[in-house]
């Protein structure tokens, strides 16, 4: 006998790759009136002070476990009622219409309707910039290229390279650390990119797992003008770019565009300088 199956009515399950949990709690205190204690909690403080003289030994591991425990708990219950919130909001934008709403492919004719500040839910195709890809590429490699028979000398080679890399891939010293990603539907390549600067702080999975078809909400934070050219590296910096470093990068693109296309990562320089009709998103939720 063949099977069967009964297809559900709506997707009620949602698995966050990231979570602006701090956006969603200030999007929440618009609806809200700025009181949302009841919609978020947060982690509370280890308890518990030093070690005093004369402590039993199995007491102090005993209550270091259940202070283990607790704090598990407790992040278990912040990112639960995160997620919850997260669903809140989705759901109070759909209420008050607070929420454009991308249909089938993103290209010109929904650019032309954008607006900077925007609000948007769209479905979409996951993929980190091929500067990150590379980086991330190159870093996993080095870890076991000894095996296969990379030299020492090559392996430092490879190192430097990739520390290079990683000062043009991330934000300056002593900022939180960054990547940018694109959001792509069937028709979304060539010039229409929808670009994301993603602070890996949110991320709720392992970068490996960041891919795939996925839902976004996002902000419009950018739509970029006429005759402007956006060094892409920069929308992960808080500070415009020198022209001593835009020089730079453009007397080395060709060398790093090859050297990306060797590697079999797809690269162009719109993927570094970025024009009209490119659009910057800032990222709330991705889920799946």
């Amino acid at each position: 006998m063949p099977g069967t199956l009964r297809k559900p009515t709506r997707q009620a399950h949602r698995s966050s790759l990231y979570l602006n949990a701090d956006e969603v709690s200030n999007s929440l205190a618009a609806f809200e009136g700025g009181d949302i204690e009841g919609v978020l909690t947060r982690m509370a403080e280890e308890t518990g002070g030093g070690v005093e003289g004369g402590v039993d030994a199995k007491v102090f591991k005993g209550k270091a476990g259940r202070n283990r425990s607790r704090r598990l708990e407790e992040e278990v219950r912040r990112r639960r009622t995160e997620h919850s919130a997260a669903s809140l909001l989705l759901e109070k934008l759909h209420d008050d219409d607070a929420i454009g709403v991308v249909e089938g492919d993103y290209g010109p004719d929904v650019y032309a309707q954008l607006d900077e500040q925007m609000l948007l839910e769209f479905r979409a195709e996951l993929r980190i910039h091929p500067l990150h890809q590379v980086v991330n590429t190159a870093r996993g490699f080095m870890g076991v290229a000894s095996s296969f028979g990379v030299s020492r000398e090559e392996i430092r080679e490879m190192k430097q390279t990739v520390e290079l890399l990683e000062l043009l891939a991330q934000p300056g010293p002593g900022e939180r650390r960054a990547f940018l990603a694109y959001a792509e539907t069937s028709d979304a390549g060539g010039d229409y990119k929808l670009v994301l600067p993603i602070q890996e702080r949110h991320l709720r999975v392992p970068l490996d797992d960041f891919h795939g078809t996925a839902t976004f909400v996002a902000q419009v934070d950018r739509v970029i003008p006429d005759e402007e050219q956006v060094l892409a590296i920069r929308l992960l910096r808080d500070a415009p770019a020198l022209g001593i470093e835009r020089r730079a990068i453009e007397d080395a693109l060709p060398e790093l565009i090859q050297g990306f296309q060797e590697l079999g990562v797809a690269v162009t320089q719109a993927d570094f300088f970025l024009t009209k009709p490119a659009v910057v998103l800032r990222p709330i939720w991705i889920f799946k």
